[in-house]
């Protein structure tokens, strides 16, 4: 599996492109302005994006998804988050982000699922928003605003919780070994068990 990051350096937001040897790709996140720079990458590499999974509904990582979407992706995201690509839940009018509203073309759960041949274990959690998930593809984890280098996500917003939260973090550290590398929304990379014996 081969990671590219695509920054928004305003709020220090990261995408994360995933591609491998076939022409379709998958996108975790769409951070505002990425669509542009994912398409000069993608056609560079003679790929293209299939999939966009989306860690939690915050226009900071979900402002470009209708772009992907008109472009033939499909758009994936937890389903407690679902309604904040269509309200203003998704924090847009406070941060000043135009967007586009959209509604996903399916609600993810806890489960393992199958994108391009490749598996994609997602789990629940909540914490930072009510709907946040993370991903698990083959051997990284990609944690969104769930769990930093060094810090965790958010509680202050409407349907933030921090105990919910903890018991999220506890979990991914109870199901994944602790040199697992953690790709995170924000920030630069980490492991499970850096976090686990230093934040």
């Amino acid at each position: 599996m081969n990671v590219v990051k695509i920054n928004y350096p305003t709020m220090d937001a990261i995408s994360y492109l995933l591609y491998w040897e076939e022409d379709q790709a998958i996108l975790i996140d769409c951070v505002p302005h990425c669509y542009e720079k994912v398409d000069r990458i993608c056609k560079k590499l003679g790929k293209k994006v299939k999939y966009v999974l989306l860690t939690h509904g915050h226009i900071d990582h979900v402002a470009d998804a209708k772009k992907f979407q008109n472009s033939g992706a499909k758009v994936y995201i937890g389903r407690g988050d679902a309604d904040k690509l269509y309200t203003d839940k998704n924090l847009a009018p406070m941060l000043g982000i135009r967007y586009i509203p959209m509604e996903a073309d399916l609600e993810l759960k806890s489960c393992r699922y199958c994108f391009n041949r490749h598996y994609v274990d997602v789990t629940e959690t909540p914490g930072h928003t009510a709907g946040g998930v993370c991903f698990f593809i083959e051997g990284v984890l990609f944690t969104g605003d769930t769990l930093f280098a060094g810090s965790v996500g958010r509680t202050d917003f409407e349907d933030g919780d921090s105990q919910k939260l903890i018991n999220s973090i506890k979990r991914l550290i109870e199901l994944y070994p602790g040199n697992t590398p953690v790709y995170p929304g924000h920030g630069h990379e980490t492991t499970l068990e850096i976090e686990k014996k230093y934040n």
